[in-house]
């Protein structure tokens, strides 16, 4: 796992902090609810996995690799609060250098 504090990891500036909180993986989580708002993490893998909050107030978000859209319109969106979630994943490619980006959209 990797925590959202890890520095391998480039925030578009609309995101915030929110926490501490019960339930969050290192007591932390990025929230954005800005429309084009992005986070990219380059990683050495043969997949990726995005871990998050499921919420009645979260948006939708786009998941690229290397560039290429992989998972469009995720959404977050929940009737209770579910901390730790996955949300998408994208596996099976070879053992490699990547890219990941989450962009995000309306909810």
């Amino acid at each position: 796992k990797i925590d959202d504090r890890d520095s391998r990891i480039e925030y578009s500036s609309g995101w915030g902090n929110w926490g501490p909180q019960e339930g969050q993986y290192e007591k932390t989580e990025k929230y954005s609810n800005t429309v084009g708002d992005t986070a990219e993490l380059y990683f050495y893998g043969t997949g990726v996995r995005v871990i998050g909050m499921k919420n009645t107030d979260c948006r939708t978000f786009d998941l690229y690799v290397d560039g290429e859209l992989k998972k469009k319109d995720v959404s977050t969106t929940s009737s209770t609060c579910q901390r730790q979630q996955v949300l998408t994943e994208v596996t099976g490619f070879g053992q490699r250098d990547s890219q990941s980006k989450i962009s995000c959209k309306t909810g």
